[in-house]
């Protein structure tokens, strides 16, 4: 080997060195509590860009739309028909009404996810708090037409989320500006500790004493059942028990932001520290 190639050589192993040590500096856990809050944040940047700018994303919501504007004709035809697991028989008689959740099932909410990135902050009451009292949350594509459409064919609309009860107007507000139909305060169930409405089983139960309820929309496991709370595992048992219902009486949008699904990573405790947060998510991705 001659004295120009030994050299190249050298240079060669030396950045690939130093290249080996950059690459092993972005994947390791963020050593400091400090550090890990805005490692966090960032590593949320790719799912809200997705929602915020993917086409296949808007087809996804459109087809799901789709396909819950197809389900309304069989659901009103068949009196027995219910898609709540808290519906007690006989329904037949009962005004038909569809359940649908408010936050990225019909109000898009990245926004609020995308300050979070900016601020290398996560989530709390108050910001979350400030972003609802803005009533800028725009529409989800599809959610307008297919609530209009359901009204139109006679079916009644309930908005149940988990915003609290004290963003009830603001909620409202923002709802009726976009189109949304029945945007009352009647038709809003909103999370109400002093009601006994923390999960939304309550509040299905509640409407299904006057309504048969034909379908469910959300973007979360516990927008369908009060049993979302498992392991990854259990949760995917749970999903699988109700097979037959997807796509026929419960419709699930799609959200990488954040969900159940995340909470489960963490046994539903968000009071951990950032650091432990961040470990136990990369202990979850499987690389193989």
């Amino acid at each position: 080997m001659d004295a120009p190639r030994a050299s190249l050589t050298a240079i060669l192993t030396a950045l690939s060195l130093l290249v080996g040590c950059a690459s092993q500096s972005v994947v390791s856990p963020p050593a400091t509590e400090a550090q890990a809050q805005p490692v966090l944040a960032e590593q949320g940047i790719g799912a809200v860009l997705w929602f915020q700018t993917a086409a296949e994303y808007e087809a996804l919501l459109l087809q799901v739309y789709a396909d819950a504007t197809d389900a309304l004709a069989p659901a009103l035809a068949d009196s027995s028909w219910s898609a709540a697991p808290e519906q007690q028989p006989p329904a037949a008689g009962l005004r038909p009404a569809v359940v649908v959740d408010l936050d990225e099932t019909m109000l898009d909410n990245s926004p609020y996810q995308a300050r979070l990135i900016r601020d290398g902050a996560s989530y709390d009451e108050p910001s979350w708090r400030a972003w609802c009292e803005e009533r800028q949350a725009r529409a989800i594509p599809g959610a307008v037409a297919f609530a209009n459409q359901a009204v139109a064919a006679g079916v009644d609309m309930y908005y149940v989320s988990n915003r609290d009860i004290s963003l009830l107007e603001a909620t409202v507000d923002n709802l009726r500006a976009l189109g949304f139909p029945q945007a009352e305060r009647s038709h809003v169930l909103l999370r109400d500790r002093d009601r006994g409405w923390y999960e939304k089983g309550p509040r299905r139960a509640e409407i299904a004493r006057t309504h048969r309820i034909l379908l469910l929309i959300g973007d979360n496991l516990g927008d369908f059942s009060d049993d979302y709370k498992g392991t990854p595992t259990e949760r995917q048992a749970l999903l699988r028990g109700y097979a037959p219902w997807w796509g026929e009486r419960w419709f699930m949008l799609p959200n990488p932001m954040y969900g159940s699904w995340e909470q489960a990573l963490i046994d539903y405790d968000y009071r951990l520290p950032a650091a432990e947060q961040d470990r136990r998510r990369r202990a979850a991705l499987r690389d193989h």
